[in-house]
């Protein structure tokens, strides 16, 4: 049996390693609250939605008298990010949390964009391609994601070879669901090669517009002669276009810290 002296020693040993255990654990908690973990939250933080999840987190655990909507835009900023103009963010956060006409992002609108990179294979040799996805809406309501642009490195000459020819345009697409959801972007568009793996259906996946790019014409003709298939994402960016005069650019970024996950990594004014 342990002695009392045995047992003493034991416990001032370890408590030592007991409070470090209990710092980091909330340490990573509060690091978790923090984190930007999908984009559905970017925006409800960016919108100061009251039941964001990091609200709901500081009712809990902190005051939140302090959390104001610019605190909150702040921290959507990549703090680690060392090109940033400072006049310009001031000016884009007085602008967007402007007290008479407050401006939000919405995420049924089709004026943001998945910026997904792919691993692609284009006459059976792997590739990369950049394909530009939109949120589309349907007639009875619904909603879906859309490529609205394809780009191939060392495939630049394909769409201006495209240009001299008639529109490309696939068949009324055999199944009609076959789609990609509206929250694919929820689960980083693992669903991606749905896109091929049935040509007779892929114009259900791109943009339908009659003046869409040469580039996505030339994609659709590529995909019906099985020439080109979608592999998976490999990394994903969004480009927001919905706030009057400035574009916003969201990325991952995974670290170890309160400013985490899903951030503004570039923001750009426009003339």
């Amino acid at each position: 049996m342990m002695s009392y002296k045995t047992w003493l020693l034991a416990v001032m040993l370890l408590w030592p390693m007991l409070g470090f255990g209990q710092s980091y654990e909330k340490e990573f908690g509060v690091a978790f609250a923090w984190e930007v973990k999908q984009v559905d939250e970017f925006i409800e933080r960016f919108n100061n939605d009251e039941f964001s999840f990091i609200r709901e987190y500081l009712k809990k655990n902190e005051s939140t008298s302090a959390l104001t909507r610019e605190r909150m835009l702040k921290s959507l900023f990549n703090a680690k990010g060392t090109n940033w103009n400072y006049n310009e963010i001031t000016a884009f956060i007085k602008q967007v949390n402007n007290a008479e006409k407050p401006q939000y992002l919405d995420l049924d609108s089709s004026n943001w964009y998945a910026n997904v990179q792919c691993l692609v294979t284009n006459h059976g040799k792997p590739e990369k391609a950049l394909l530009k996805l939109k949120i589309a809406t349907l007639p009875d309501g619904s909603s879906k994601w859309v490529i609205a642009d394809v780009s191939l490195p060392g495939q630049a000459s394909a769409p201006a070879a495209a240009n001299a020819g008639p529109r490309v345009r696939g068949p009324k697409p055999a199944d009609a669901k076959a789609s990609l959801n509206p929250m694919s972007h929820a689960i980083d568009f693992m669903n991606i090669d749905l896109v091929t793996k049935k040509p007779e259906n892929i114009e259900n996946f791109v943009d339908d517009a009659p003046d869409r790019s040469r580039s996505l014409d030339w994609f659709v003709g590529a995909c019906l002669k099985n020439q080109l298939k979608v592999v998976r994402a490999t990394s994903i960016s969004y480009t927001f276009l919905q706030i009057k005069g400035w574009q916003i650019e969201v990325k991952q970024f995974h670290r170890q810290s309160l400013n985490s996950g899903w951030l503004i990594s570039k923001l750009v004014k426009l003339s």
